[in-house]
């Protein structure tokens, strides 16, 4: 049997599977079995932020490898320590919880928000994405995800995203907190008004509700740290994972001293959460995009891509739309057929419905870009 045979007789068929094996990657490329490239525009949905077989990267893992791979966080860790020390000193939030996924880190998230304010109402937006454990999928508006699971975990509301006053006349003295994020990701990058965060944190202040935002996808990528330093708010929570480890599992459930100060010991646990492993692979992420100025090149690549795209004269594209290296192209029918002809033309984009849409590792030059542009025109134009 060949690779694609194995997996299909042994795994629970819940992905639409892509025809390629992967086996290497190098940059921001990928190579199947019979060594074609793609130029990835996926990075593995968001996680692969450095690209592939980066030197430093890899190094800093292999040497952790050779040291300790795991210890619980019951013991102290000198790359734990280093992890956090460089962590805080870029998030504002004093605090942290670290776990494995962005799943995981939400979870917390929705735990944190309830006993810290002894409170159990938890809002979110329609068409927002969580994660799909049972809490997360609660928060994770999305029919197609929620209906087969159905009955969900009790008192979660959902609003429409980017309009205050929906939240404000669902907001109550049982909400514990509101939980976003600051660009809808799985909804086909949907930006909200600049100062749409800063009123839903105002709301929140006033009711005594806490603002959980959701930055799994968006974090490291938008330009900025974090896309709520773009939108100038402070989360009482923050969550993060994906780009974090660079495709090492990685997750962080961020709070402030308040909230961290209202959650009794022993409340929440993970058996491999912060192993100094993974503690290494998030080290060693944040030191390679400070190091390599890779912020500013989210914000300058994607501004390149971007307005390429929005000056692209096809019949077929209702919208083009993005932040930093967030992009969607919004297409007036399925998107399917061109993204299949793209693959075959050797670039790797994601798909949902209508959406096109594009999160290149951030380290992506422009003439990779470019590559990237005229290919998308040959299929659309």
């Amino acid at each position: 049997m060949n690779i694609q045979e194995i997996e299909d007789r042994y795994l629970i068929p819940l992905y639409a599977k892509r025809d390629i094996a992967l086996v290497r990657g190098d940059g921001c490329f990928l190579f199947d079995e019979n060594d074609k490239r793609y130029l990835d525009l996926t990075s593995n949905y968001g996680s692969s932020l450095l690209g592939y077989n980066n030197t430093n990267y890899n190094q800093a893992l292999k040497k952790q490898l050779d040291n300790i791979a795991n210890a619980h966080s019951s013991f102290y860790s000198d790359t734990r320590a280093s992890f956090l020390k460089k962590l805080h000193s870029i998030i504002p939030q004093e605090k942290s919880f670290l776990c494995s996924t962005g799943t995981e880190s939400v979870e917390a998230g929705i735990k944190f928000a309830r006993i810290a304010t002894e409170k159990t109402g938890i809002i979110s937006a329609k068409m927002g994405y969580h994660g799909r454990t049972m809490g997360a999928l609660s928060a994770t508006a999305i029919p197609k995800y929620q209906k087969p699971f159905l009955p969900l975990v009790p008192e979660f509301k959902h609003v429409a995203f980017n309009n205050i006053q929906d939240l404000e006349e669902n907001l109550d003295e049982n909400t514990a907190a509101v939980i976003l994020e600051p660009i809808q990701g799985e909804n086909g990058v949907i930006i909200p008004d600049k100062d749409y965060l800063q009123k839903v944190k105002e709301l929140c202040e006033k009711n005594n509700s806490l603002l959980i935002i959701d930055e799994v996808q968006t974090g490291f990528r938008t330009g900025n740290w974090l896309a709520s330093d773009y939108f100038e708010v402070k989360a009482d929570i923050l969550c993060l994972s994906k780009g974090l480890g660079n495709g090492f599992p990685v997750a962080v459930t961020a709070v402030t001293k308040e909230v961290s100060d209202n959650i009794p010991k022993g409340t929440h646990s993970t058996t491999f959460g912060a192993n100094p492993l993974a503690c290494c692979a998030g080290l060693v992420t944040l030191q390679e995009i400070e190091n390599k100025n890779l912020l500013n090149n989210s914000k300058e690549v994607g501004n390149f891509l971007l307005n390429e795209l929005q000056s692209l004269e096809s019949p077929l594209i209702r919208e083009v739309r993005g932040l930093g290296l967030m992009i969607a192209i919004e297409l007036k029918q399925r998107v399917t057929p061109y993204v299949r002809e793209l693959q075959e033309k050797g670039v790797l984009v994601m798909l949902n419905g209508n959406i096109m849409r594009i999160l290149p590792p951030i380290t992506i030059s422009k003439q990779e870009a470019e590559m990237a542009i005229e290919k998308i025109k040959q299929v659309l134009c």
